[in-house]
């Protein structure tokens, strides 16, 4: 079996060449995760073998509770592979591998991929469409102990992708995202203080074609709240992403339960749009820094764990959009560049967790939580602004039931969300425009109130003597005041030895 798992393993790396996120296979180890930003960190954390294959799928259906620019639903097939291997006493090496075959559904004003990272510099139209797409995700780590205290790793991730759609306007984009990070740590006794540093090279094509007979409809550059480079829409449809990042943290933990953690994590993406079919004219630019701490303690006692923790995070996203004078050819003189649209987002949440192993058999878990998000979006030039803020409680109850041939992990969470500003000034866009109405669509989500339910189920069954198969599944649904219901359902299947 050991022979099994070590040729499995090369296959994973040999293909992935990536770090692995540690399987979570309890809930209750929920709260570690936030530690495992570093590959020292997930490797001194969780040090056991394994590997993991599965099977699964995921359906959203979120109707008007959702970001229009994102759609309103999507299907997924998944099959993913992770694994984590200690080669020796001194070395400990990890990979991952993801297939992702999806649609998303319902799309408007927006025809690129990666609308997180690339907003509010899209290309859209009001044409609602379907999108389809395949990922691949690779990633793959290594750590090597120097002496008795000092622990060096290194992990590099890679995602691909490519998203289309049938119907005019017919899209077709391709991404590529690489992210590269070196760390190191140091053990203290039975803590450890660790550092990661990295580079991120990001990059999509996206390239829009009309197949209709019946004529061609406009697309327009989007800059935020509506708003575009009205010199450029029309017939320029294709547009170049660029962008390179940095990434960095620091933390301080304990092994598994004990004691005082932190961690500061930061991370910095700058990306470039051009137009290719302007010489590749550079249109504008968006920079994200986001940053992020967590400080928290918890303690074991017997059968019993418990500890609180916060987390602070701090995201700002501006745009700066470059002026151009007067066309010679296809050749346009840069005049100057004007700040566009900003965006700012502060958030912070408390949780308390506890867990109680009753026995050998059972254990029970109780995590209540308080989190506030406040989050404004301003374009100064043309004085339109969105603004909002809101408080989500939410309390979870887990239990564990483990037998030498079975286990059962059951976790039920129930928690409000709860609006306590909002608002939106949009002076010069027409009220019966497709632009204003799917900005107030988005308003309506971002100010409505929820309840939510989440519930997460995992079934392990022995199959050999290190190995069990296992089904998961997680659905979570929320009813809103004003937009209705939103549903997520994710199944998994897979063998983990």
């Amino acid at each position: 079996m050991q022979t099994m798992k070590t040729a499995i393993l090369i296959f994973v790396l040999t293909a992935t060449f990536a770090v692995a996120q540690a399987q979570v296979d309890s809930v209750m180890t929920d709260h570690r995760k936030p530690l495992w930003t570093t590959v020292v960190a997930r490797h001194a954390d969780r040090n056991a073998d394994f590997v993991d294959f599965s099977i699964g799928t995921k359906h959203n259906r979120l109707g008007n509770a959702s970001v229009p620019e994102k759609g309103d639903g999507s299907n997924a097939f998944i099959i993913k592979t992770s694994a984590q291997q200690r080669i020796d006493s001194l070395r400990t090496v990890s990979g991952m591998a993801a297939y992702s075959n999806y649609r998303t559904y319902n799309i408007t004003w927006n025809q690129t991929s990666d609308y997180d990272i690339v907003a509010p510099y899209c290309v859209g139209d009001s044409t609602c469409g379907t999108m389809r797409g395949e990922s691949y995700r690779f990633a793959g780590g290594y750590t090597r102990n120097l002496g008795n205290s000092l622990i060096v790793g290194a992990e590099m991730k890679y995602r691909a992708a490519v998203e289309y759609s049938l119907s005019d306007p017919r899209p077709r984009n391709v991404v590529s995202d690489m992210t590269i990070t070196l760390a190191a740590g140091r053990r203290l006794g039975r803590r450890m203080i660790d550092a990661m540093a990295g580079v991120r090279i990001y990059s999509q094509k996206s390239n829009i074609d009309f197949y209709a007979d019946a004529g061609q409809t406009s697309v327009y550059h989007m800059t935020g709240l509506g708003n575009d480079y009205v010199r450029f829409a029309g017939d320029k449809y294709d547009a170049n992403y660029k962008g390179h990042g940095w990434l960095a943290s620091v933390g301080y933990s304990g092994r598994q339960t004990s004691g005082f953690y932190a961690r500061i994590d930061a991370a910095g993406l700058y990306v470039n749009k051009t137009l290719p079919t302007l010489n590749y004219l550079e249109l504008c630019r968006v920079a994200r820094t986001a940053a992020a701490a967590t400080v928290g303690t918890s303690r074991s006692t017997g059968r019993t764990t418990y500890g609180v923790d916060a987390t602070f995070a701090f995201t700002n996203r501006s745009g700066t959009e470059n002026v151009f004078g007067s066309a010679t050819g296809n050749v346009y003189r840069q005049i100057s560049s004007t700040t566009g649209c900003e965006q700012t987002d502060v958030a912070g949440k408390l949780h308390a967790f506890g867990v109680v192993n009753a026995s050998d058999m059972y254990s029970f878990k109780l995590v209540p939580s308080v989190a506030y998000r406040r989050s404004s979006e301003e374009y100064k030039s043309i004085g339109r602004s969105l603004e909002y803020s809101h408080i989500n409680g939410s309390v979870d109850l887990g239990v564990d039931r483990r037998s030498d041939v079975c286990s059962l992990s059951l976790s039920v969470e129930a928690g409000t969300l709860r609006n306590l500003s909002g608002s939106v000034d949009l002076p010069g866009l027409n009220t019966e425009s497709s632009r204003y109405k799917t900005l107030m669509r988005r308003c309506n989500y971002l100010f409505d109130n929820a309840f939510l339910l989440n519930c997460n189920f995992r079934c392990n069954i022995a199959a050999t003597a290190t190995g069990s198969v296992y089904a998961q599944a997680k659905f979570c649904y929320a009813k809103f005041t004003d937009c209705g219901d939103s549903k997520r359902l994710e199944v998994n299947v897979g063998y983990l030895f």
